[in-house]
C-alpha cells in the first residue's frame, strides 16, 4: 500500500449499491452490532438519511481512484462520536483501514471530540487496529463489545461509556 493513495470522500446518491455490497459480503457482519444483513430496501432508507444526516458523517475510502471502504462517524452526545469502519476484501490486510481511521483522525484535531470504538471481543485483528491508531481501552458493562476511546481533548480521560 505504500505507493497507493488513500482518501476519504463524503458518500454521494451514486454510493447506495457499493454501500450495500458492504453489507452483504460474507462475514461482513459477523462481528457486528447488529449481525443482520439489512434488506436493500431497509439499506436504502438509511442511506438516504446518511445523505442529509447533520448527526453521521459517512465517507468512502477511495484507494488508487476506487472505492475500498466506508469509515462512518456517528454523533452520539456532547463532544462522543462512533466509529464504524468496513473495507472491502479485496482491499483487507493492505493496511487501507489504519491508513483511513488516521485520515479521519487528522481531519477531527480541529474540534474537541471523543470517538468511541465498540468492538466485538472475538474480533482480535479490530482490536489491535484500533490500538495501533491510538484508541485507549475504556471500561464498559458491555460483555460482547470492547470499548475503545480516542480523543483529542486536552486532558484524557477514560470516561465509562455505556
Amino acid at each position: 500500500m505504500s505507493n497507493s493513495k488513500i482518501s476519504l470522500r463524503r458518500i454521494h446518491t451514486a454510493d447506495c449499491d457499493f454501500l450495500y455490497s458492504l453489507q452483504v459480503m460474507p462475514g461482513a457482519r459477523l462481528y457486528s452490532i447488529n449481525p443482520s444483513i439489512p434488506t436493500f430496501e431497509e439499506h436504502q432508507e438509511w442511506f438516504q438519511q446518511s445523505l442529509h444526516s447533520h448527526n453521521r458523517q459517512t465517507y468512502i475510502i477511495v484507494v488508487d481512484d476506487c472505492s475500498a471502504g466506508t469509515i462512518r462517524l456517528e454523533h452520539r452526545n456532547d463532544s462522543l462520536y462512533e466509529i464504524s469502519i468496513v473495507v472491502h476484501t479485496d482491499f483487507a490486510g493492505r493496511g487501507v483501514a489504519k491508513q483511513a481511521i488516521q485520515l479521519l483522525l487528522h481531519q477531527q484535531e480541529p474540534y474537541r471530540r471523543t470517538i468511541l470504538a465498540r468492538v466485538h471481543h472475538m474480533n482480535t485483528n479490530s482490536i489491535r487496529l484500533f490500538q495501533s491508531c491510538g484508541f485507549l481501552p475504556s471500561p464498559t458493562d458491555d460483555p460482547t463489545f470492547h470499548h475503545f476511546l480516542w480523543s483529542n481533548e486536552t486532558e484524557q480521560e477514560v470516561p465509562h461509556v455505556e
